[in-house]
């Protein structure tokens, strides 16, 4: 019956007649399994080392992709905040700006109301101007004229002048009472003392005169008054301008920020995706060294389980 020791002897060294050298070369066997065992240790053992620095590398890079994904993170939720901020004031900057321009119409159109309002005016006084002067030429004439008995003839005429004047100028109201007076005084008479005509005409004069003072007074007043708004006006208007001018600068500083915060948070966005998939395939990549130690640490140890087999086959 051949022994176990006979039967692993074989199995190394088929070629050998082991009957009478079996305990030499055993001790030679023995020696080379031990070797080899040793071998397989430090091999295992320079392992264990890697995968150990392996971890520390896996743990810091992980850590610091880690970092950088919070960074990231953070980055982007700090422009995802102050570009709505941004947004929000933009709104409202854009409000504030559509009531400037919408104030700055309505002082446009009042400023061409109030022009149109003075011209008006304007034309009014300087024609009823022009209509006092020229009733007061009359006067002045016919009073220089009559320093005799006036005619029924030249009262006529004087009338019909008059009537005219009043016809032309809209002024019956004016002239309507010296009319009157005139139709009085010649009623019983072909002819009138000067004097008594030229007194009603000085009354006509002086009222005329008098008009003519009012209306000097009412231009000016007018005059006064739409300078006066025209200066509050265009105050205003000037103000509307410098304020839609800094309303733009802001709107442009606002878009400006707008356009920043949303670049930050495109670049934030795109480090985090790109740091999340490193880190990824680096606890993949890890976890491939961890899982590759142990499947060859598992080999070793079988390696030397059947080492130590040979080893207790070859001492019975």
């Amino acid at each position: 019956i051949t022994s176990h020791s006979d039967i692993a002897a074989k199995l190394l060294f088929p070629q050998l007649d082991l009957s009478s050298q079996l305990p030499d070369y055993f001790t030679q066997v023995y020696k080379t399994l031990e070797d080899l065992t040793e071998e397989i240790q430090k091999e295992q053992l320079d392992h264990d080392r890697q995968i150990e620095q392996q971890g520390i590398q896996c743990a810091q890079e992980m850590a610091y992709r880690q970092k950088e994904i919070t960074l990231a993170k953070f980055s982007y939720s700090r422009a995802e905040s102050e570009n709505d901020n941004c947004q929000s004031s933009l709104s409202l900057i854009k409000i504030k700006l559509s009531s400037n321009e919408n104030d700055q119409s309505l002082i446009k159109k009042e400023l061409g109301r109030a022009r149109g309002t003075r011209a008006f005016t304007e034309s009014y006084f300087k024609n009823k101007t022009s209509q006092n002067e020229e009733l007061l030429s009359i006067l002045e004439e016919s009073q220089e004229y009559y320093t005799s008995p006036v005619s029924f003839s030249e009262l006529s005429e004087l009338a019909s002048n008059l009537l005219t004047f009043s016809a032309e100028n809209n002024a019956a109201s004016q002239i309507a009472p010296t009319l009157t007076s005139l139709a009085q005084i010649t009623a019983d008479s072909n002819s009138v003392p000067s004097e008594k005509v030229n007194q009603l005409l000085e009354v006509l004069k002086i009222g005329t005169q008098e008009s003519r003072g009012i209306l000097d007074k009412l231009n000016l007043e007018s005059s006064d008054v739409f300078n006066d708004l025209i200066s509050r006006l265009n105050s205003e208007l000037q103000r509307l301008e410098q304020e839609e001018k800094l309303l733009q600068e802001r709107i442009g500083d606002l878009e400006n920020c707008i356009e920043s915060q949303q670049n930050i948070m495109f670049q934030a966005s795109d480090k985090d995706f790109r740091d999340s998939g490193i880190l990824r395939s680096i606890q993949r990549l890890c976890n491939d060294w961890k899982d590759q130690h142990g499947a060859q640490s598992k080999l070793r140890e079988d390696e030397i389980g059947l080492i130590e087999g040979l080893k207790n086959i070859g001492e019975k």
